[in-house]
């Protein structure tokens, strides 16, 4: 899993971006999730995008899986990021409708195909935000190409045979216990 949590921000409006990125939750798709954390202050996310080598061909939209309750659309007004280190995105898309009184939207997930990349630091180099109606109405466009990799921990394979053992002893004193007589 990458998580970005190192952001630039274009504005005083610093919002509690989580972003993770991983290749276990759905198969053969990188599955984005993208949030606010510490919810004081909040923001309508009204675009996403981000660079890659992956080749997702002219339009990402061909390639993603929506899991939210939002819809993704070409970008129009929702997807400028002039004056931001983020202006010439490789993919970019809009989430939900622009625009007061629509839905406001704080979190959402996605997936892409993963055309047999491996998942890695390298793979998603940035990924950006563009929000509205944020700490009395402004607008921002921040980003972070400071993606973490962690990893669920796996088991090893010297600890496989103890486990076993620890299992095999638990389950024998189980029976032991309903031999004996109360």
């Amino acid at each position: 899993m990458i998580s970005y949590d190192s952001w630039v921000y274009n504005s005083s409006n610093e919002v509690d971006w989580l972003v993770t990125i991983d290749d276990t939750s759905n198969a053969g798709q990188f599955t984005f999730n993208v949030g606010i954390g510490d919810t004081s202050l909040l923001g309508d996310i009204i675009g996403f995008g981000f660079d890659t080598g992956v080749d997702y061909g002219v339009s990402v939209l061909d390639n993603i899986t929506n899991y939210s309750a939002y819809a993704f659309n070409d970008c129009s007004s929702s997807c400028n990021w002039n004056g931001t280190g983020a202006s010439d995105l490789d993919y970019s898309f809009s989430v939900g409708s622009n625009g007061a009184g629509s839905d406001f939207v704080t979190s959402f997930s996605f997936g892409l195909d993963d055309f047999g990349v491996a998942l890695s630091e390298d793979t998603f180099s940035l990924v950006a935000i563009r929000a509205q109606s944020v700490g009395g109405g402004r607008s921002v466009k921040d980003y972070s190409s400071s993606g973490n990799v962690s990893s669920v921990p796996e088991l090893s394979a010297s600890a496989a045979p103890i486990s076993l053992a620890l299992l095999s002893a638990i389950f024998l004193l189980g029976i032991e216990r309903r031999r004996r007589p109360a």
